[in-house]
């Protein structure tokens, strides 16, 4: 954010200006998402980490809120830069202590909890684990994903993630788990399920883990 002001009764924010939203990546030729996943999840699962490490959950992460930007190469101002993903539009994020689910406005990344607290969970910093299972599961896909309210609360999503090669089946499936408290913990956590082989703890399977 460069600047922040107030004029003739409107409040105005002066942000960097990036190159395009995720959704425009579905657009390239030859776009593979296997090829691009782990860099967006790198910037992506970082900017989590800040917000979450500040007692802030973000609430409203999907394609159209992560952000195509390049770096600026110093040594060649011929050359664009290297990319990088940022994480935008924090109007609905809450410190942990004040989440709603009314905030949450995108309705097909509701999770669990969202829709059914008493059978799923509280709402807390895992709604936003949750949203990049949904994120990484439509890179994965080519395409944006759209799930009902009954297909939420049946495990769609993670149905699908367990159909994706390793260790990509286990670690989307796990943030994907309806049920809050057996999903990823935090981003941390999460980026390491996607640079691991499966690990699952004793007598646990990720088929009766939901």
């Amino acid at each position: 954010m460069y600047d922040a002001f107030e004029y003739r009764n409107t409040f105005y924010i002066v942000t960097e200006r990036c190159y395009c939203p995720l959704t425009q990546l579905f657009t390239l030729d030859e776009y593979d998402g296997s090829l691009w996943l782990m860099s967006i999840a790198r910037c992506l699962l970082q900017a989590v980490h800040y917000l979450h490490v500040n007692k802030y959950a973000h609430q409203d992460i999907h394609l159209n809120n992560v952000f195509a930007s390049f770096a600026r190469d110093e040594m060649r101002s011929d050359n664009p830069g290297a990319i990088q993903f940022k994480l935008g539009d924090l109007g609905v994020s809450k410190m942990f202590g004040e989440l709603d689910a009314a905030n949450t406005l995108a309705e097909w990344i509701l999770p669990p909890e969202a829709l059914d607290p008493a059978e799923y969970g509280p709402l807390d910093r895992r709604i936003d684990i949750y949203h990049m299972g949904l994120l990484f599961l439509e890179i994965m896909h080519d395409k944006e994903l759209r799930f009902t309210r009954d297909e939420i609360l049946a495990g769609r999503p993670r149905e699908m993630a367990l159909q994706l090669p390793p260790p990509l089946n286990f670690a989307l499936e796990k943030a994907l788990r309806r049920h809050a408290a057996f999903r990823t913990n935090n981003a941390e956590e999460l980026w390491r399920d996607l640079q691991s082989p499966p690990t699952l703890p004793d007598n646990t399977s990720s088929s009766t883990v939901t």
